[in-house]
């Protein structure tokens, strides 16, 4: 209970933040259209979205210090002095826009020599991922409301489809924070989280978020900038039979110099109460009920290193960093709680890339984590199961190329976890993303 208690706190406070900046952000129209507030830069997304097409007559992008514009609906605002009659007070129309997203994303994913710590296996797969909405442009703020959803089809799968839902959501954005309520993707993410928390498959096949989001970012051009969300995503669970199955995901990161040094630090807090899937550990209570009914999952990263792309500009990545990261688990029985296990090691990492040529090198030491990885499997834990081991080496050598609407990413892996007997895994990966409705503004309805 005192877990559940200080992360509504936590978010009761992120609420509370949002709540002003909203408050900060509603002016009178006078004060909302005054001339020395339209004078806001272009963002370069928003940029190539004005480029290839024809604005509206009377329509400016605003430029955000906050969103990604590849994720988030683009906020246009209206550039006209207010209509003042002789016999009434200002009055602020609010321009409507009518916004699409059609998202289509190939994936596949070949894994082979994985020895014990992680089936073989081959995933091949599309997604189609098409989404509706309105937004409404204010000076400093917009309002989207959201609908839509995703299928994904499992090639050579004889059902269709393999796999569906919607999404439904409404976002505020500020200049500064964004807020995300209902069922969205979970790319409208800003944290950059490590592979032991998610692999690349999980958020392709589960790519939505069943909950909220409460992000800021400050000072993306400044000497020193900060970002960081909050994230609450039920994800699963029965109510009827008492099931409770979500997470809580936070996120926070300072960058220096342009991130010539960045600081970041992440938790994720699983909360899973599903007898039945915990269950198969097999253990039963003297009157045969099933023991094991709840299990605590706590990751935790503690991250330092530099990028100095921004000051090396003939390459597109170069960033070194060292981190801390681990795993804190432990199971609930109906005959008392189990002891909790800490897989606790560190991390040291590389990433260059050339060209769209890059090369990522990792070095994992220290406990093993995944615990009941053998009882309960890939369903259960949602990151790189090489983790399980005591040390592993991560080479990934990849070719990507990407323009304002598409992305494409081809990878080569090998894995050489530490143990007896020795082994190298070997994974192929590619992923193609493509959102054509970036090439077209935002039709202004009203």
């Amino acid at each position: 209970m005192s877990k559940k208690f200080i992360a509504f706190c936590a978010l009761f406070a992120m609420i509370g933040a949002l709540w002003a900046d909203a408050l900060e952000s509603t002016q009178t129209t006078a004060q909302r259209f005054a001339p020395e507030s339209t004078q806001a830069t272009k963002s370069p997304e928003s940029a190539r979205a004005l480029d290839s097409a024809p604005a509206p007559d009377s329509a400016k992008t605003l430029a955000l210090d906050f969103a990604p514009a590849q994720e988030s609906a683009k906020i246009l605002v209206q550039d006209s002095t207010p209509n003042l009659a002789p016999d009434s007070t200002p009055k602020s129309t609010l321009p409507i826009y009518l916004q699409t997203r059609l998202g289509f994303d190939f994936f596949l994913d070949n894994l082979e020599g994985s020895g014990s710590l992680w089936d073989t296996r081959t995933l091949y797969a599309i997604r189609l991922a098409p989404e509706i909405g309105l937004s409404i442009a204010g000076e400093d703020s917009g309002h989207t409301l959201m609908f839509g959803g995703y299928t994904i089809q499992d090639m050579g799968f004889a059902r269709f489809p393999s796999k569906a839902n919607i999404s439904a959501y409404y976002a505020y954005e500020g200049r500064r924070t964004r807020g995300i309520f209902g069922i969205f993707p979970r790319k409208m993410w800003i944290g950059k989280y490590p592979l032991s928390f998610f692999r690349e498959d999980f958020l392709y096949y589960a790519p939505n978020t069943n909950g909220l989001a409460l992000q800021f970012k400050t000072g993306e051009n400044a000497r020193v900038s900060a970002s960081g969300e909050l994230v609450f995503d039920w994800f699963g669970g029965n109510l009827a039979k008492r099931f409770d199955e979500f997470f809580i995901l936070a996120n926070t990161r300072l960058n220096v110099a342009k991130g010539a040094f960045f600081a970041q630090a992440s938790g994720l807090m699983y909360h899973f109460k599903n007898e039945e899937i915990l269950g198969r550990d097999g253990a039963l209570t003297p009157e045969g009920l099933i023991d094991t009914n709840l299990m605590d999952k706590i990751h935790y990263e503690l991250k330092l290193g530099s990028d100095m792309s921004a000051y090396v500009p003939w390459l597109e990545r170069a960033e070194a960093s060292v981190e801390m990261l681990g795993l804190s688990e432990r199971k609930r029985r109906l005959s008392g709680l189990g002891d909790f296990y800490h897989g606790i090691g560190a991390q040291a990492s590389l990433k260059l890339q050339y060209k769209g040529f890059g090369i990522e090198e990792s070095y994992y030491f220290g406990k093993g984590q995944m615990r009941y990885f053998s009882e309960y499997g890939e369903g259960f834990y949602d990151g790189l199961p090489f983790y399980r081991a005591s040390g592993f080496n991560r080479l990934c050598a990849y070719y990507e190329w990407q323009n304002s609407f598409l992305k494409a990413r081809l990878s080569l892996l090998a894995y050489s976890p530490r143990g007896a007997p020795p082994l190298t895994a070997l994974q192929q990966m590619l992923t193609i993303s493509i959102d054509p409705s970036k090439l077209w503004q935002a039709k202004r309805l009203f």
